[in-house]
Protein backbone atom coordinates (compact mmCIF):
# COMPACT_ATOMS: atom_id res chain seq x y z
CA UNK A 1 0.00 0.00 0.00
CA UNK A 2 1.23 3.48 -0.81
CA UNK A 3 1.64 5.64 2.28
CA UNK A 4 1.88 9.33 2.96
CA UNK A 5 1.83 11.26 6.21
CA UNK A 6 -1.49 12.89 7.13
CA UNK A 7 -3.26 13.58 10.42
CA UNK A 8 -5.37 10.64 11.56
CA UNK A 9 -8.06 13.07 12.68
CA UNK A 10 -8.69 13.88 9.02
CA UNK A 11 -9.43 10.32 8.07
CA UNK A 12 -12.89 8.88 7.91
CA UNK A 13 -12.09 5.46 9.41
CA UNK A 14 -13.56 2.58 7.41
CA UNK A 15 -13.56 -1.15 7.78
CA UNK A 16 -11.33 -2.51 5.03
CA UNK A 17 -12.69 -5.60 3.37
CA UNK A 18 -10.94 -7.85 0.86
CA UNK A 19 -9.83 -6.54 -2.52
CA UNK A 20 -12.79 -6.22 -4.88
CA UNK A 21 -11.67 -6.47 -8.51
CA UNK A 22 -13.43 -4.52 -11.24
CA UNK A 23 -12.03 -4.83 -14.77
CA UNK A 24 -12.28 -1.84 -17.10
CA UNK A 25 -10.65 -1.77 -20.51
CA UNK A 26 -8.83 -4.99 -19.72
CA UNK A 27 -7.28 -3.65 -16.50
CA UNK A 28 -8.32 -5.19 -13.18
CA UNK A 29 -8.57 -2.63 -10.39
CA UNK A 30 -8.61 -4.20 -6.93
CA UNK A 31 -10.39 -1.79 -4.58
CA UNK A 32 -10.04 -1.86 -0.80
CA UNK A 33 -11.13 0.49 1.95
CA UNK A 34 -14.29 1.53 0.11
CA UNK A 35 -16.89 3.48 2.06
CA UNK A 36 -20.48 2.21 2.26
CA UNK A 37 -21.38 4.68 -0.51
CA UNK A 38 -18.63 3.40 -2.80
CA UNK A 39 -19.43 -0.22 -1.98
CA UNK A 40 -23.01 0.53 -3.03
CA UNK A 41 -21.70 1.93 -6.33
CA UNK A 42 -19.52 -1.14 -6.88
CA UNK A 43 -22.52 -3.40 -6.27
CA UNK A 44 -24.77 -1.26 -8.46
CA UNK A 45 -23.53 1.08 -11.19
CA UNK A 46 -20.13 -0.62 -11.58
CA UNK A 47 -21.40 -4.18 -11.07
CA UNK A 48 -21.00 -5.21 -14.76
CA UNK A 49 -17.23 -4.81 -14.35
CA UNK A 50 -16.92 -7.09 -11.32
CA UNK A 51 -14.40 -9.91 -11.73
CA UNK A 52 -13.10 -12.89 -9.76
CA UNK A 53 -9.60 -12.39 -11.20
CA UNK A 54 -6.64 -11.10 -9.21
CA UNK A 55 -6.22 -7.33 -9.68
CA UNK A 56 -3.55 -5.81 -11.90
CA UNK A 57 -3.47 -2.71 -9.68
CA UNK A 58 -4.40 -2.45 -6.01
CA UNK A 59 -6.32 0.73 -5.18
CA UNK A 60 -6.63 1.72 -1.51
CA UNK A 61 -9.29 4.30 -0.62
CA UNK A 62 -9.78 6.64 2.32
CA UNK A 63 -13.09 8.51 2.13
CA UNK A 64 -13.22 12.01 3.62
CA UNK A 65 -16.17 14.24 4.45
CA UNK A 66 -17.21 16.28 1.41
CA UNK A 67 -15.23 19.50 1.13
CA UNK A 68 -12.50 18.45 3.60
CA UNK A 69 -9.62 18.50 1.12
CA UNK A 70 -7.46 21.62 1.10
CA UNK A 71 -5.65 23.40 -1.70
CA UNK A 72 -6.58 24.93 -5.07
CA UNK A 73 -9.72 23.92 -6.90
CA UNK A 74 -8.72 23.39 -10.54
CA UNK A 75 -11.37 23.10 -13.19
CA UNK A 76 -9.65 20.02 -14.60
CA UNK A 77 -7.85 17.13 -12.96
CA UNK A 78 -4.09 17.54 -12.68
CA UNK A 79 -1.81 14.52 -12.54
CA UNK A 80 1.88 15.21 -12.01
CA UNK A 81 4.45 12.66 -13.21
CA UNK A 82 7.28 12.20 -10.73
CA UNK A 83 10.92 12.29 -11.78
CA UNK A 84 11.22 8.49 -11.81
CA UNK A 85 8.59 8.31 -14.54
CA UNK A 86 6.10 5.91 -13.00
CA UNK A 87 4.55 7.70 -10.02
CA UNK A 88 1.71 10.13 -10.53
CA UNK A 89 0.16 12.54 -8.05
CA UNK A 90 -3.51 13.19 -8.70
CA UNK A 91 -5.08 16.33 -7.29
CA UNK A 92 -8.47 17.87 -7.53
CA UNK A 93 -10.64 19.64 -4.98
CA UNK A 94 -12.28 16.32 -4.07
CA UNK A 95 -9.44 13.83 -4.79
CA UNK A 96 -5.84 13.53 -3.60
CA UNK A 97 -3.94 10.42 -4.61
CA UNK A 98 -0.79 8.70 -5.73
CA UNK A 99 -0.48 6.10 -8.51
CA UNK A 100 2.61 3.91 -8.84
CA UNK A 101 2.38 2.09 -12.17
CA UNK A 102 5.55 0.07 -11.56
CA UNK A 103 4.42 -1.27 -8.18
CA UNK A 104 0.83 -1.74 -9.36
CA UNK A 105 -0.52 0.31 -6.45
CA UNK A 106 -2.58 3.42 -5.96
CA UNK A 107 -3.80 5.25 -2.87
CA UNK A 108 -6.49 7.94 -2.77
CA UNK A 109 -8.11 10.25 -0.25
CA UNK A 110 -11.41 11.37 -1.73
CA UNK A 111 -14.65 13.08 -0.91
CA UNK A 112 -17.32 10.45 -0.32
CA UNK A 113 -19.24 11.18 -3.52
CA UNK A 114 -19.88 9.36 -6.78
CA UNK A 115 -18.23 12.22 -8.68
CA UNK A 116 -14.99 11.91 -6.71
CA UNK A 117 -14.89 8.13 -7.09
CA UNK A 118 -15.53 8.49 -10.82
CA UNK A 119 -12.66 11.02 -10.99
CA UNK A 120 -10.12 8.77 -9.30
CA UNK A 121 -11.08 5.88 -11.60
CA UNK A 122 -10.64 8.05 -14.71
CA UNK A 123 -7.31 9.34 -13.42
CA UNK A 124 -6.01 5.85 -12.74
CA UNK A 125 -7.09 4.47 -16.11
CA UNK A 126 -5.66 7.50 -17.94
CA UNK A 127 -2.10 6.57 -16.89
CA UNK A 128 -2.51 2.77 -16.98
CA UNK A 129 -4.24 2.27 -20.33
CA UNK A 130 -1.52 3.78 -22.58
CA UNK A 131 0.92 1.23 -21.14
CA UNK A 132 -1.39 -1.46 -22.51
CA UNK A 133 -1.77 0.13 -25.94
CA UNK A 134 -5.17 1.63 -25.09
CA UNK A 135 -6.70 4.99 -24.16
CA UNK A 136 -9.74 6.74 -22.79
CA UNK A 137 -11.36 8.73 -25.59
CA UNK A 138 -14.12 11.36 -25.51
CA UNK A 139 -16.51 9.39 -27.69
CA UNK A 140 -19.87 7.72 -27.90
CA UNK A 141 -19.76 4.08 -28.98
CA UNK A 142 -22.62 2.14 -30.52
CA UNK A 143 -22.78 -1.53 -31.45
CA UNK A 144 -24.18 -2.72 -34.74
CA UNK A 145 -23.99 -6.23 -36.11
CA UNK A 146 -21.50 -7.28 -33.45
CA UNK A 147 -19.06 -4.44 -34.28
CA UNK A 148 -18.46 -1.10 -32.59
CA UNK A 149 -18.76 2.32 -34.21
CA UNK A 150 -16.90 5.13 -32.47
CA UNK A 151 -18.17 8.73 -32.49
CA UNK A 152 -15.42 10.94 -31.01
CA UNK A 153 -15.85 14.58 -30.17
CA UNK A 154 -15.56 17.16 -27.38
CA UNK A 155 -18.47 18.06 -25.11
CA UNK A 156 -21.20 19.68 -27.17
CA UNK A 157 -20.27 17.93 -30.41
CA UNK A 158 -23.55 16.02 -30.41
CA UNK A 159 -22.48 12.59 -29.10
CA UNK A 160 -25.40 12.19 -26.71
CA UNK A 161 -27.91 13.46 -29.27
CA UNK A 162 -26.54 11.06 -31.89
CA UNK A 163 -26.73 8.22 -29.38
CA UNK A 164 -30.28 9.08 -28.36
CA UNK A 165 -31.71 9.11 -31.90
CA UNK A 166 -29.63 6.31 -33.44
CA UNK A 167 -29.70 3.48 -30.92
CA UNK A 168 -27.44 0.48 -31.15
CA UNK A 169 -26.78 -3.12 -30.17
CA UNK A 170 -25.86 -2.01 -27.52
CA UNK A 171 -25.04 1.58 -26.66
CA UNK A 172 -21.62 1.11 -25.06
CA UNK A 173 -21.23 4.72 -23.89
CA UNK A 174 -22.33 8.26 -24.74
CA UNK A 175 -19.25 10.04 -23.34
CA UNK A 176 -16.02 8.07 -22.70
CA UNK A 177 -14.90 4.88 -24.43
CA UNK A 178 -11.84 2.69 -23.99
CA UNK A 179 -10.12 1.85 -27.28
CA UNK A 180 -7.15 -0.48 -27.60
CA UNK A 181 -5.43 -3.03 -29.81
CA UNK A 182 -5.55 -6.68 -28.77
CA UNK A 183 -2.99 -7.94 -31.30
CA UNK A 184 -5.64 -8.77 -33.89
CA UNK A 185 -7.26 -5.40 -34.30
CA UNK A 186 -8.73 -2.42 -32.49
CA UNK A 187 -11.34 -3.11 -29.83
CA UNK A 188 -13.84 -0.85 -28.10
CA UNK A 189 -14.70 -1.52 -24.47
CA UNK A 190 -17.75 -0.22 -22.67
CA UNK A 191 -16.91 2.25 -19.89
CA UNK A 192 -18.96 3.36 -16.86
CA UNK A 193 -18.45 7.09 -17.47
CA UNK A 194 -21.56 8.72 -18.93
CA UNK A 195 -22.46 12.10 -20.38
CA UNK A 196 -25.95 13.56 -20.64
CA UNK A 197 -27.53 10.11 -20.72
CA UNK A 198 -27.21 7.79 -17.74
CA UNK A 199 -26.71 4.73 -19.92
CA UNK A 200 -26.50 1.56 -17.85
CA UNK A 201 -22.82 0.55 -17.98
CA UNK A 202 -21.87 -2.42 -20.13
CA UNK A 203 -18.60 -4.31 -20.07
CA UNK A 204 -18.98 -5.48 -23.68
CA UNK A 205 -15.95 -5.65 -25.95
CA UNK A 206 -16.42 -5.29 -29.71
CA UNK A 207 -14.09 -4.97 -32.70
CA UNK A 208 -13.91 -1.41 -34.01
CA UNK A 209 -15.50 -1.12 -37.46
CA UNK A 210 -15.28 2.62 -38.15
CA UNK A 211 -14.83 6.09 -36.69
CA UNK A 212 -17.46 8.75 -37.38
CA UNK A 213 -16.89 12.31 -36.16
CA UNK A 214 -20.13 14.19 -35.39
CA UNK A 215 -19.57 17.80 -36.47
CA UNK A 216 -22.37 20.34 -36.34
CA UNK A 217 -20.18 23.02 -37.97
CA UNK A 218 -20.12 21.19 -41.32
CA UNK A 219 -22.86 21.29 -43.97
CA UNK A 220 -25.42 18.54 -43.46
CA UNK A 221 -24.27 15.22 -44.82
CA UNK A 222 -21.21 12.95 -44.85
CA UNK A 223 -17.69 14.25 -45.41
CA UNK A 224 -14.54 12.38 -46.39
CA UNK A 225 -11.45 13.07 -44.25
CA UNK A 226 -7.81 12.89 -45.16
CA UNK A 227 -5.58 10.92 -42.80
CA UNK A 228 -4.03 14.09 -41.37
CA UNK A 229 -7.52 15.43 -40.60
CA UNK A 230 -8.50 12.17 -38.90
CA UNK A 231 -5.37 12.31 -36.74
CA UNK A 232 -5.89 15.95 -35.74
CA UNK A 233 -9.48 15.25 -34.72
CA UNK A 234 -8.57 12.11 -32.80
CA UNK A 235 -5.73 13.69 -30.82
CA UNK A 236 -8.11 16.32 -29.47
CA UNK A 237 -10.39 13.64 -27.99
CA UNK A 238 -7.79 11.54 -26.15
CA UNK A 239 -7.87 11.85 -22.36
CA UNK A 240 -4.43 12.92 -21.13
CA UNK A 241 -4.01 14.68 -17.79
CA UNK A 242 -0.21 14.46 -17.94
CA UNK A 243 0.99 16.30 -21.07
CA UNK A 244 4.40 16.78 -19.43
CA UNK A 245 4.94 13.00 -19.46
CA UNK A 246 6.61 12.58 -22.85
CA UNK A 247 6.63 8.75 -22.77
CA UNK A 248 2.90 8.56 -22.05
CA UNK A 249 1.98 11.18 -24.67
CA UNK A 250 4.14 9.38 -27.22
CA UNK A 251 2.19 6.18 -26.60
CA UNK A 252 -1.06 8.05 -27.11
CA UNK A 253 0.21 9.64 -30.33
CA UNK A 254 1.24 6.22 -31.63
CA UNK A 255 -2.23 4.88 -30.88
CA UNK A 256 -3.93 7.87 -32.52
CA UNK A 257 -1.72 7.53 -35.62
CA UNK A 258 -2.54 3.84 -35.94
CA UNK A 259 -6.27 4.51 -35.59
CA UNK A 260 -6.12 7.29 -38.21
CA UNK A 261 -4.32 5.09 -40.71
CA UNK A 262 -5.99 1.71 -40.14
CA UNK A 263 -9.65 2.43 -39.35
CA UNK A 264 -12.16 3.89 -41.87
CA UNK A 265 -13.29 7.37 -40.80
CA UNK A 266 -15.80 10.00 -41.85
CA UNK A 267 -17.28 13.23 -40.50
CA UNK A 268 -21.05 13.62 -40.41
CA UNK A 269 -23.50 16.44 -39.76
CA UNK A 270 -26.98 15.12 -39.03
CA UNK A 271 -30.37 16.67 -39.51
CA UNK A 272 -32.87 16.95 -36.63
CA UNK A 273 -33.63 13.49 -35.21
CA UNK A 274 -31.75 11.86 -38.10
CA UNK A 275 -30.22 8.48 -37.33
CA UNK A 276 -26.54 8.23 -38.15
CA UNK A 277 -27.21 4.84 -39.76
CA UNK A 278 -29.45 6.55 -42.33
CA UNK A 279 -26.82 9.21 -43.02
CA UNK A 280 -23.83 6.92 -43.61
CA UNK A 281 -22.99 5.66 -47.11
CA UNK A 282 -24.62 2.39 -48.14
CA UNK A 283 -22.63 -0.56 -46.88
CA UNK A 284 -20.50 1.53 -44.49
CA UNK A 285 -22.27 0.26 -41.36
CA UNK A 286 -23.46 -3.12 -42.63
Amino acid sequence: MLREDRPRAEQHILTEGPWRTHTMGGIGLGISGASPRVRSLLDGWYAPYGSADAPDVRVTLTALPTGSLDGPIPITIRSEACVDGHRYRVRRYDVDGLIDTEAGEASFRHADTRQAFDTLLRSTLSVLLPRRGAALIHAAALGRGGRAFLFPGPSGAGKSTLTRVSGGEPVLTDELAVVGHDGRGFQVYGAPFHGDMEIQPKSDQMPLAAIVFPDRTLPRGVHELRQAERLARLVGTFICYTPEDSALTERLMDLASALASEVPALAVSLGPDQSVWDALPEGFAS
